[in-house]
């Protein structure tokens, strides 16, 4: 605040006046600034020694906060501010110091600039484009898409693309000279099992995160801390969707279903799972479901059938037999397989429906998703032609990846690994959500799709 003393006031009254002013500020302010610890109301004979003494201060720290005192003398009734001590004040301090220190070490720093290097085998000097050539394609510009998407939004995106040759004649070597490598934010590649050791442990020395998209073999992130698997094995997801199942099924009438064809994994797996649980199921041989299969039913329960193979064929069989059958209208029957029935062919589309076909997946495009279809007439209209017809799409793996991992680098910065396992990202196709065992080991990819038709005429997609 700014005083004005007017030039009528006589110089003694308006220096008598300051001098009030000015009393009375400082001592607000001395009160403020002190930070008293609390107050006290001088009693008869009470003396200053004896109230520093009583508070554990010194006189001096007490008068320091009561500058009246330097004035007047200590008055029975007087309110004084008790300080805190110097040694109190230290304390303090560094208590304050260390606050904003953790809170700085814990603060998030979004990068603003990301740095990002692809490692794929392009085969660029063979003179005709393989079919893994042409994924690889696929996959990369997908990853443009995204990278073109963040640019918009304001993210500064560099990329550095680097081919790591042919099968017979890997590059890998000469890639991981490049200079600008170890620059690298984020490395996505390689795209070969034979090339993952030498990037892996380049990644490792540099502390950058390495996500590798294809490989789903096990034991690649054992050991590698700065490791991504995306595609992991199937045998990884075993444990959710068992414990998924369970929760969802436990009550349902379980009827196992032996094709006699290709051996479904999961089955057997999720049979060890309900024996551990003590859920009962039932089981049948195809051949024997004429005779046997009616009886198992249960009309009061919902009739939970796994065909042993994940196989079409043995898929067309089955609905086959349960058409022939003839079973009652009050029985509801739910078929239960795995990612293989995403390929059926659009024939079996009337039984998926019929039979409320369910399945658990770590990819799967919805065709009907605007966003998918977006994507797709996005494609198109950047490289004049079509995705790759393949299981999975890899454009949209591509797209998926690169904008879970760039937008949470973008996010969380120098803060990447802390936040990592909470980031979340919709995917066209893909989800991702990791896990880690330990601190030692790298970071698998455990997201799950369950695809559930509805006799409606509706899929429904949920992930966990």
């Amino acid at each position: 605040m700014r005083l004005k003393i007017s030039n009528i006031m006589n110089r003694p009254f308006a220096l008598s006046l300051l001098f009030i002013l000015h009393s009375a500020l400082f001592i607000s302010h001395s009160f403020a600034q002190t930070d008293c610890k609390t107050t006290h109301k001088a009693a008869k004979k009470e003396t200053i020694y004896g109230i520093s003494h009583l508070y554990g201060i010194t006189e001096e720290e007490l008068i320091a906060a009561n500058p009246i005192l330097l004035e007047k003398k200590l008055k029975k009734g007087q309110e004084l501010c008790i300080p805190y001590s110097t040694a109190e004040r230290d304390s303090m301090r560094r208590n304050e110091e260390e606050r904003i220190a953790a809170e700085q070490a814990a603060m998030i720093h979004p990068l603003t600039t990301v740095n990002v290097a692809v490692i794929l085998p392009f085969a660029l000097d063979k003179p005709k484009q393989s079919e893994e050539a042409q994924k690889m394609m696929d996959f990369y510009k997908g990853i443009l898409l995204t990278v073109d998407s963040l640019k918009r939004a304001g993210l500064n995106l560099d990329i550095i693309t680097l081919d790591e040759g042919p099968a017979d004649n890997s590059k890998i070597q000469s890639v991981l000279q490049h200079t600008k490598l170890r620059e690298a934010h984020l490395i996505i590649g390689p795209g070969r099992n034979a090339d993952i050791n030498p990037v892996a442990a380049f990644a490792q020395q540099h502390h950058i995160p390495l996500v590798i998209p294809f490989a789903n073999t096990e034991g690649i992130i054992g050991g590698r801390p700065y490791v991504f698997q995306c595609n992991t094995h199937l045998s990884a997801h075993y444990p959710q969707v068992n414990k998924r199942f369970l929760a969802r099924h436990a009550d349902d009438n379980i009827i196992f279903v032996d094709m006699n064809d290709k051996q479904e994994a999961y089955t057997k797996q999720l049979a060890q799972a309900l024996d551990a649980a003590s859920v009962k199921y039932q089981r049948i041989s195809f051949t024997e479901m004429d005779s046997k299969f009616t009886p198992m039913l249960n009309a009061s329960q919902n009739n939970l059938i796994l065909p042993s193979s994940p196989t079409s064929g043995s898929f067309e069989m089955l609905c086959l037999k349960l058409n022939n059958l003839n079973l009652d209208a009050g029985y509801h029957l739910q078929l239960l397989g795995s990612s293989e029935w995403q390929t059926l062919p659009q024939k079996s589309q009337k039984n998926m429906y019929k039979y409320s076909a369910t399945y658990f997946t770590t990819f799967y495009t919805n065709t009907l998703s605007s966003r998918t279809q977006r994507f797709c007439q996005q494609f198109q209209e950047a490289y004049k032609h079509q995705q790759y017809q393949s299981y999975p799409r890899y454009g949209e793996m591509g797209h998926d990846i690169s904008a879970f991992f760039l937008t949470a680098l973008q996010r969380y910065g120098d803060k990447f690994f802390q936040h990592i396992l909470q980031h979340d990202y919709n995917s066209l196709q893909m989800p991702l959500h990791f896990q880690r065992k330990d601190d030692q080991s790298g970071y698998t990819n455990t997201a799950t799709y369950v695809i559930y038709y509805k006799p409606e005429g509706d899929i429904i997609l949920t992930t966990f």
